[in-house]
């Protein structure tokens, strides 16, 4: 997969980790269905709810009217859609912490973009701690199979689609209003278009996710609504006064358009808190963009957040309803659907425009061919057709200032067929700027057992420190998936106290090669979670203590809570000065105890301490 074609699926940076396609209700990891047929059925993503705001469920065809500019248009399906409801954990572990196993084998529910207007937002205001609160509130009601992202309309620290609440809430907390009473917006938002950062941004996002697979998206506007564009009117119903559209009216027009286009649904919360005055065109800014996607507005509350179940409840439950449309012209045309319900409130899109197959585009290169395993690699979202479950750990390598990454993969080819199978299996790393910085390629033949375990393989790509995108597929029988995972590698030379990743496994005895060098782990790694309580497991990872001066003992506190945030085990042993004489390392074999434990879901928390640093590693783990 060449840089571009990686950079063209990644518009905003956003990529997802261990996630597969939603759950339509009554199906089993069913894809989300399309409709075809004669012109294009215009799909749209309906929810609809009863006088108390709660999703109304069991509706049919025969229950909606879909009018387009008026007039009423055949039906040509509906399927009800039903996502995971977030779990209600004992403990705040079983949200917030996140496996060290990355799989591409979950259902997926929404597709979350986190948008703060950090380029109008003032400077210096209680925005701040609203904003970073409601964008909190999102996090924690992530259900099961959702992902987020979160980035910024001028500057902060961007975090691609991940279910991991830890990463998500260390790019909420990069939030920073940037907007000066004195000055206003910051000066670069003046090139990035007439209407400024936030349309830009908003564009950005409206192009990148319909190239995602079809899910619900949702984006969360954190916004006071001072941005530069006109708060547009697009009931077509209205008659038109005469007057030419301004470029800023065009401009927003064009990028609310995407909006709909990609079925994304705008809820924007201001910041701002209660304010007492009249009219506010931020707010109508907001309503706007809220309205015409299907979407709603928390705004004039000191408690936004609490908003954000309403948005959860909304977009939990809905209906996919495909109309055959009228026209193929390539206009905008008004949408509204109703539903013979007494006292429903509908909630979609308001218009789309259609296909303009009267004047059809100029012919176009020919788009370049590529491989199922480059389609999996390039896409926004992994590809669960293969299944693959993946442990990335960064070690220090003996000796020298270099660090390799370690990745343990479990490929299922054949779907338990018991088969033997030819696999080709590429790992790649990119850095930030998307630029490729380690690549390794391999093709093994493995089965794939009837009990569901895959075949394990192995690569090592040397790296910098830095934070980069691992993405890993596989394919075979002309069927490919991947999984991607962010991955942050430490300086283990400068840093006073660190450590590798962890690795899990049964514990083998130390074995001597040939040329007298012994085995690199005292485990067999394994990507395997689940453990009987007569098994042994380990959890290793290597401790380092960087610099010049002399190595000091560390201590180690291990803790392992059960699902309801009860402490089952908590010892601490000291690692002695003398372990980091040879190369400033220590390696550390943690076993689990199994069979001190119940059945049931646990984390062990191994913390490392020198002085006032303080370094943790955490596995999730079941006993059964």
């Amino acid at each position: 997969m060449t840089t571009r074609h990686a950079a063209a699926v990644a518009l905003i940076a956003f990529v997802g980790v261990g996630l597969g396609e939603p759950r339509v209700r009554g199906q089993e990891a069913q894809s989300r269905p399309t409709f075809r047929g004669g012109i294009d059925a215009v799909q749209l993503d309906v929810t609809v709810l009863d006088k108390d705001r709660k999703p109304l469920r069991g509706l049919t065809a025969a229950d909606f009217t879909v009018l387009e500019d008026g007039v009423p248009r055949p039906i040509v399906a509906v399927t009800p859609i039903e996502l995971p409801r977030a779990a209600t954990p004992g403990a705040a572990w079983m949200r917030d912490v996140a496996p060290d196993v990355v799989s591409n084998s979950r259902d997926t529910g929404r597709v979350i973009v986190i948008l703060f207007d950090d380029a109008y937002t003032a400077f210096g205001s209680s925005a701040l701690g609203i904003g970073r609160r409601v964008a909190r509130a999102v996090v924690d009601g992530l259900g099961p199979a959702d992902a987020a992202a979160v980035t910024f309309t001028f500057a902060g620290t961007k975090q691609d689609f991940t279910p991991d609440h830890a990463r998500l809430l260390k790019a909420i907390d990069s939030f920073t209003p940037k907007d000066s009473s004195g000055a206003g917006a910051p000066l670069g938002c003046a090139f990035r278009g007439r209407a400024g950062c936030v349309l830009d941004a908003i564009e950005h996002i409206a192009d990148a996710l319909p190239l995602l697979p079809p899910r619900r998206k949702v984006l969360v506007l954190i916004s006071a609504g001072g941005f530069p564009i006109p708060a547009l009117d697009f009931d077509q119903d209205a008659p038109a006064n005469g007057d030419a559209p301004s470029p800023e009216l065009r401009d927003a027009e064009r990028v609310l358009r995407k909006l709909q286009e990609a079925n994304i649904s705008v809820y924007a919360f201001s910041p701002n808190g209660l304010e007492v005055r009249g009219f506010n065109s931020g707010d109508e800014k907001l309503r706007m963009l809220a309205e015409q996607t299907g979407g709603d507005v928390g705004l004039n509350t000191n408690a936004p957040w609490d908003n954000v179940p309403v948005m959860f409840a909304e977009t939990q439950s809905y209906y996919l309803v495909a109309f055959q449309s009228g026209h193929e012209d390539g206009r905008a045309h008004r949408i509204r659907v109703r539903v013979n319900r007494p006292g429903a409130e509908v909630r979609a899109r308001s218009d789309y425009v259609a296909p303009d197959l009267d004047h059809p585009k100029k012919t176009r290169k020919p788009a370049p061919v590529h491989t199922p395993l480059e389609t999996a690699l390039a896409g926004g979202f992994p590809d669960s057709t293969v299944p693959i479950d993946a442990s990335v750990a960064a070690f220090a390598d003996p000796g020298r200032r270099t660090i390799t990454l370690h990745v343990i993969a479990s490929v299922r080819p054949g779907l338990g067929d018991a088969q033997a199978h030819r696999v080709t299996i590429r790992t790649s790393v990119f850095d930030k700027e998307w630029k490729e910085r380690g690549r390794d390629s391999q093709v093994v033949t493995m089965s794939s057992p009837a009990n569901g375990a895959g075949g394990i393989v192995t690569a090592a790509l040397p790296i910098k420190p830095g934070r980069y995108e691992l993405r890993l597929a596989a394919e075979s029988d002309g069927k490919a998936g991947s999984l991607f995972t962010d991955v942050d590698i430490p300086n283990v030379r400068n840093e006073q106290l660190s450590a590798s990743g962890v690795l899990v496994g049964a514990p083998i005895a130390p074995t001597t090669h040939g040329d007298g060098s012994t085995a690199a782990w005292p485990i067999r790694p394994t990507t395997v979670r689940t453990f009987r309580r007569d098994e042994r497991a380990s959890v290793f990872f290597e401790v380092y203590q960087g610099g010049r001066s002399e190595p000091m003992p560390v201590s180690l506190h291990a803790t392992v809570l059960d699902r309801s945030g009860a402490v089952v085990v908590d010892e601490t042993r000291n690692i002695a000065a003398d372990r980091f004489i040879v190369d400033r390392r220590a390696p550390v074999v943690y076993g689990l105890p199994l069979t001190q434990l119940g059945t049931g879901d646990y984390l062990v928390t191994l913390d490392i301490a020198l002085r006032k640093e303080h370094v943790q590693r955490t596995v999730r783990f079941r006993v059964q």
